[in-house]
């Protein structure tokens, strides 16, 4: 609207952004092909906004064309580890300006980078504001969404573990898996060796399409993660009305409200987990208000114009400048 001119470069996959209707230049997986864009694009452009840190050291030759950028920093590539990679750590350094994503990430940032005082906090968003249809009337059920890696790092294996016992309490209700990912057979043998393997779906990879239908049969979402830096699919659960059982490891207890929007509990207490899910699960009631809370909260603070709105607030002054 003033007059921006904004072009992108992607280091794959730019097919699957071809509706922001902006020109795409695509690396096609080449490190060396996405540096020389930058580099070219350097010729052109007056600020370059990298989407998050291994990005940004692209900008190593950029910056000799007194370029300024700026980083989005989203969590445990920049706090996961005790010795980050120093090209990381001079990437977000260097920027005018970083974003992160929450602030949970930025505390977390600033005690691996040292202090940030370029970095501002910018919540995200959906990527639309549409609304979705209600939860459907059905037989109590938790979901799950989400890859399945090496770690279990979004709770997956606690989540098998409590399920005999929330099963014994709630004897109709069913634990669904959602998502890919390389370790799913590994999440198989887990859930065929539970004592309540009758009572567990993994569906593995599914569209859009079949997650929004997952998600109007799920009683309760659940994400017992130590690694979200925000945690997008939690606020894909409160568009959809779902309560969240989240952590209290990451910044997902940021995002969902304790006790409003459901509940966030420590993914090392076990009779916590167990008993927030069989309130939820036996309190429709309850689960349907905390849901109602959710969308509520979804549509205040993480539909895509709200996230459009704080997103130019946050950028404008240092595309000003």
């Amino acid at each position: 609207d003033n007059g921006t001119r904004v072009s992108a470069l992607s280091m794959h996959d730019a097919d699957q952004s071809r509706e922001l209707e902006i020109p795409i230049n695509d690396a096609k997986g080449s490190r060396t092909r996405f540096v020389w864009y930058c580099t070219c694009a350097g010729a052109r452009s007056t600020h370059f906004l990298y989407d998050f840190a291994g990005s940004a050291r692209a900008h190593s030759v950029v910056r000799l064309l007194r370029r300024p950028y700026c980083v989005w920093i989203h969590g445990y590539e920049v706090w996961g580890h005790e010795r980050l990679r120093p090209d990381y750590v001079a990437a977000v350094r260097r920027a005018a300006l970083v974003l992160a994503n929450s602030h949970t990430t930025l505390e977390r940032a600033e005690k691996v980078l040292g202090r940030l005082p370029q970095a501002k906090v910018c919540w995200l968003g959906t990527e639309s504001d549409e609304l979705v249809q209600s939860r459907e009337t059905g037989p109590p059920a938790v979901m799950f969404l989400g890859r399945s890696d090496d770690l279990f790092a979004k709770g997956q294996d606690i989540l098998i573990e409590v399920w005999p016992k929330v099963v014994s309490a709630v004897p109709d209700a069913t634990l669904v898996f959602v998502g890919g990912g390389g370790s799913l057979d590994r999440l198989r043998r887990l859930a065929g060796a539970s004592a309540a393997a009758a009572r567990i779906r993994i569906l593995g990879f599914q569209s859009q399409m079949e997650v929004d239908q997952q998600f109007s049969r799920a009683t309760v979402f659940v994400l017992l993660s130590y690694v979200e830096g925000f945690g997008l699919v939690l606020i894909e659960a409160m568009r959809h009305g779902v309560p969240v059982l989240a952590s209290t490891e990451d910044a997902s207890c940021e995002i969902n409200v304790d006790g409003q929007t459901g509940f966030n509990v420590s993914r090392h207490d076990t009779k916590g987990i167990v008993d927030r899910l069989v309130l939820m699960l036996r309190d429709d009631g309850l689960s349907r208000r905390m849901g109602d809370a959710g969308r509520l909260r979804w549509r205040n603070h993480f539909r895509y114009s709200a996230f459009q709105a704080r997103f130019t607030k946050t950028i404008g002054p240092w595309l000003e400048a």
